[in-house]
This record gives structure tokens, sequence and C-alpha cells, in this order.
């Protein structure tokens, strides 16, 4: 009985987690993902300069400085950020996200200059909008932060956008049923298990 009241507790425990969501990766060899993330950068950029394919490098350059600001590197994702700027100067994303890494280097002033960049390209961009309310709350100004968000809501209503939480995953299957089906072979298994053993 002590073992079965353990294998059913160990069965929940998997129900538990897999309706979380949570599933154990191994962790990688940080040293080994960064030699292999630089080899590729420098082929790629080669190939880029080779062929002149800007909308290609502008594409590579936003998402490795996506990955940086996504780990905490901001320093770094600022760098690519510009350099996206510089190669699609009328991407309003490029604009926040430089904006959004200068607000997390705490640098305000270069934070906004992007901010209103990216609205000088697209005057109902709402990000800009949001990033601008997060520099003036930093600030301590709330009549521009209130000014801001209001802003942003009225372009995200005019879009007909329901969230700006850009971050979000879609989870398009649930985890219910993989965490269902284990714990039912996991019962199933324990009550194969006790009958062997009873006798």
């Amino acid at each position: 009985m002590k073992y079965y009241l353990i294998l059913v507790v160990w069965c929940v425990c998997l129900v538990c987690a897999g309706s979380s969501g949570w599933v154990p990766t191994p962790t990688p060899d940080l040293d080994q993902l960064e030699a292999e993330y630089r080899t590729e950068e420098y082929v790629l950029s080669e190939y880029h300069n080779l062929t002149g394919q800007t909308d290609k490098e502008a594409d590579r350059l936003m998402l490795q400085g996506l990955m940086l600001s996504q780990s905490g590197r901001y320093a770094e994702s600022k760098e690519y950020f510009s350099k996206v700027t510089i190669l699609t100067p009328d991407n309003p994303d490029a604009w926040y996200y430089l904006g959004m890494s200068e607000y997390r280097l705490n640098q305000s002033e270069n934070a906004i200059k992007a901010f209103h960049k990216s609205l000088e390209i697209n005057p109902d961009y709402a990000y800009g909008y949001y990033g601008l309310s997060l520099v003036y709350a930093r600030q301590g100004d709330i009549w521009k932060q209130s000014d801001a968000l209001s802003r942003a809501l009225e372009r995200e209503e005019k879009a007909g956008v329901e969230s700006h939480n850009q971050g979000a995953p879609v989870q398009t299957t649930p985890a219910i049923p993989l965490c269902t089906a284990t714990a039912i072979i996991g019962i199933l298994c324990a009550g194969i298990w006790f009958e062997n053993h009873k006798r």
C-alpha cells in the first residue's frame, strides 16, 4: 500500500508538471554556443557584405539583438539595434527596440529620442508610446506618462489590437492531454507492477 501511495503521488506530480507546461531541458554549454554563434555571425555578415542584401542582414541583426535583449545583455543588444536602424532607418520596430535597450541601460534621453523616431516613422505605432510611458514613469513625470499611455491605448483601439504583450507565446495545443496520458500510463504500469509483486 505504501508503494502504491508513493506511485500515486508521483503521478500527481507528473500531471501538475505537465499542465504547467514545465518540461525539463538540458543546460547548454554557454562557451560552445557563443563560439558557434560568433562563427555563424561572421559567415553571415561576410555573405551579406558580398551580396549586399541589407534586408536579410537587418533581419538577422534584429533577431540577434532580440536574443541578447531577452538574455539581459542590453548594451550588446543596443549595438545590434543601432546597426538595424542604419540599414533600415524607416523601421519603427528597430527604433523601438533601440529605445528599450537604452531604457534598460538607464539612458532616458536616448530612449526618448529613439521612441520619438519610431513615432515619426509611424505616428500610429502604439509601442513607441508605451516605451515613452515607461521612460516618463521612471522619471516621475506622471502627466507625460499618462498622456503617452492613453495615446498608446488609442492607437491600439484604432488598430483593433487586443493586447500589447509582444513576448507572449501563443499556445496552440494545451499541455493537459500529454500529462493526462503520462499519468494514465504511470497508473497502468503501477497496477501491473503491484499485480506482479502480490504473488
